[in-house]
C-alpha cells in the first residue's frame, strides 16, 4: 500500500482501484478479489471497474492473469516500480552577477582606451524559455484516426452511464462508424462526448414518435456541427 501511495503514476479512479487491490494483496503484490468486490470498494459499477482495470493493465502497473487464481478467479499482481513517479525538473541556477566596470574620469578629449564590449550586439534577440514554450504551444495539433485500443476516459464513461446509455453498444457503434468513415479528429475523447450527447438528444426525440428506432450514432445531421476538432475524410 505504501509503495502504491508513493510511487504510482496514477490518480483518481485508477489510483483508488490500485489501492483496493493492494488491500487484498500479499507481500508479493498478488491478490484475487472479484470484480464486483473491487467495484463496491471503489464506489463504482462493475462495468466501470473493468475499464479502469484495463487502463491499469495498459499502463504496466497491474498484471492480470485470467483464471489463474483460486476457483478460476483472476489473479492480480501490483507491479508499481520504485521511482516511477515523475520528478519535477530542478530550476536552473541563477547566474552570478558580474562586477560593475569602474567609471572613467571625465576627459576634455574622447578617451583613447575604452574597454571593448563583452559581446557583439546580436542581430535578433533570443527567445526566453517562456517565449519558446509559447511558440511551441501555438502550433496546431495534428488530426489523427481513431486508435485501435480507444477507450473512453472516466469522464466519458460517467457521462454515458449518467444518461442511461448502453456503454458497450454505443462504444461499438462509435468505433465502427469512425473506422469505416476514416474520420480524423484532434481529440477523440471530445468526439466521444459529442457522440454521447447526440445519442441522448436522438433517443429523447425518438421516444415522442411512434415506431421510431434507437440511436445508431452516425446518421445525425448535427453530429459534426457540435464538434469543431475535426471532420471525416
Amino acid at each position: 500500500m505504501a509503495r502504491i501511495w508513493e510511487h504510482s503514476q496514477h490518480g483518481g479512479s485508477e489510483l483508488l482501484m490500485l489501492l483496493a487491490i493492494g488491500d487484498f494483496a500479499d507481500d508479493d503484490g498478488r491478490a484475487y478479489p472479484a470484480v464486483n468486490t473491487l467495484a463496491q470498494k471503489c464506489r463504482m459499477k462493475a462495468r466501470n471497474a473493468n475499464y479502469v482495470l484495463a487502463a491499469l493493465r495498459a499502463s504496466g502497473e497491474l498484471e492480470i492473469h485470467q483464471n489463474e487464481g483460486p476457483h478460476s478467479t483472476n489473479l492480480y499482481k501490483v507491479v508499481v516500480k520504485v521511482g516511477a513517479t515523475k520528478q519535477p525538473e530542478p530550476l536552473q541556477p541563477v547566474a552570478p552577477l558580474h562586477p560593475a566596470a569602474p567609471l572613467h574620469r571625465s576627459a576634455h578629449t574622447p578617451a583613447l582606451h575604452c574597454p571593448k564590449p563583452l559581446q557583439p550586439i546580436a542581430d535578433k534577440p533570443s527567445l526566453t524559455t517562456k517565449e519558446t514554450s509559447l511558440v511551441k504551444s501555438s502550433r496546431p495539433k495534428k488530426q489523427s484516426r481513431l486508435p485501435e485500443n480507444f477507450q473512453p476516459n472516466i469522464t466519458g464513461i460517467a457521462l454515458a452511464e449518467k444518461n442511461g446509455l448502453n456503454l458497450e453498444g454505443e462504444l461499438d457503434a462509435f468505433k465502427n462508424h469512425h473506422t469505416s468513415k476514416g474520420s480524423l479528429f484532434l481529440d477523440w475523447q471530445a468526439a466521444w462526448r459529442t457522440w454521447v450527447g447526440n445519442a441522448v438528444k436522438f433517443n429523447a426525440n425518438s421516444s415522442k414518435r411512434t415506431g421510431s428506432s434507437r440511436h445508431t450514432g452516425f446518421d445525425q445531421p448535427n453530429y459534426y456541427g457540435g464538434l469543431q476538432d475535426g471532420i471525416p475524410d
